[in-house]
């Protein structure tokens, strides 16, 4: 099996008090399923999940549904929801649960306390539970049950934002999103940089079976800024985020602009042939483990693009990017740099 982080630790250390109908929301990508079914006191664990690459995972061992909404088939008696970074993402976490509130016996909560979970506990939850109890403290988490009291809390519908962003030479955009999507809100320094620079992608003017992948899309902005420079052309959009995808999806039914939406680990769920790839991809960090993503992606872009594709992208300045792109598709072009991004362009050699 493979190893389990911290916060799936400290939940079996207290297995004995796990119910016998289990809702996991938003576990790691680990085992901790596997191990909770082989508990004396479990006859179902399931999972609901936010990242497609976690869904991958999980759906291996136990059923697991990649979605905002929980099954009507579904009946837990208990909920083990996993800290997420935001407080707002956890407070929609909570919303999804709404409808099966009454229904519930147990619901705990288990995150690293740098993540802020005590605080979280004390302070967010306080409001909807009428005790909170700390159950475990090890590994650096800690693991706290609610005591609940029958009110549940706001639905999902209210979690939703919408924003008005002013885009490079295309004027103003509705957008909706919701918590835990990247620069929610406001347009990113990254991405405007990376706009502002883009230069004209003529193929998608002129080839109607052309295909232009915003890769890591967030909200959207990129992909709906190229499907009204590009109207012709079919504009693909990817993440692993489903709250990024729903956020895409909504904006598209409200602005009426034909893109394709789809979850995917890298380039995997992706159709090879793409004309153009645009991105601020979400790992240029400086992380080492994204270093090693990064010459996948790129790797991947090689193998996806047609002969004489192009890639569009903004990354961290201090990052070796112009290597790096040269080793798998060509000498690239700056096109605008600043001093936190550079955008780089090349067409696959």
């Amino acid at each position: 099996m493979k190893p389990l982080e911290n916060q799936s630790q400290i939940i079996l250390r207290q297995q004995h008090l796990v119910l016998n109908q289990v809702l996991l929301l938003c576990p790691p990508a680990d085992d901790l399923a596997s191990y909770l079914q082989q508990s004396a006191t479990v006859t179902t664990v399931k999972a609901l999940t936010w990242d497609y690459s976690s869904y991958l995972h999980l759906q291996s061992k136990t059923e697991t549904l990649y979605s905002l909404n929980i099954s009507d088939q579904w009946q837990p008696n208990q909920v083990i929801m996993f800290m997420p970074k935001s407080r707002k993402v956890l407070a929609l976490m909570l919303a999804v649960l709404n409808p099966i509130w009454n229904r519930l016996e147990k619901v705990w909560l288990v995150g690293e306390k740098r993540e802020g979970i005590e605080s979280s506990a004390k302070h967010l939850l306080k409001g909807i539970a009428r005790e909170i109890v700390k159950l475990d403290s090890a590994r650096h988490c800690q693991l706290w049950e609610l005591k609940l009291d029958g009110t549940g809390c706001q639905p999902i519908s209210d979690h939703w934002q919408q924003d008005t962003l002013q885009l490079p030479e295309s004027g103003s955009m509705d957008i909706h999103s919701l918590p835990g999507v990247f620069s929610q809100g406001r347009l990113d320094s990254g991405t405007e940089l990376l706009l502002s620079a883009l230069p004209e992608l003529t193929r998608l003017n002129t080839d109607e079976s052309a295909r232009v992948l915003d890769f890591g899309c967030g909200y959207g902005v990129i992909g709906f800024y190229l499907k009204r420079l590009y109207n012709r052309a079919q504009v693909e959009m990817l993440d692993t985020n489903l709250l990024a995808l729903e956020s895409v999806k909504k904006t598209n039914e409200q602005n009426g602009l034909a893109v394709k939406v789809f979850p995917s680990s890298g380039l995997s769920a992706v159709q090879k042939g793409l004309t153009a790839i645009v991105t601020n991809p979400p790992f240029h960090q400086g992380v080492k483990k994204d270093v090693r993503t990064t010459h996948q992606f790129l790797r991947d872009c090689a193998a996806y693009l047609v002969r004489q594709g192009t890639l569009t992208l903004v990354a961290n300045r201090f990052l070796p990017y112009a290597g790096w792109i040269e080793g798998y598709l060509g000498r690239p072009e700056i096109l605008a740099e600043n001093n936190q991004f550079k955008v780089y362009h090349v067409l696959k050699s």
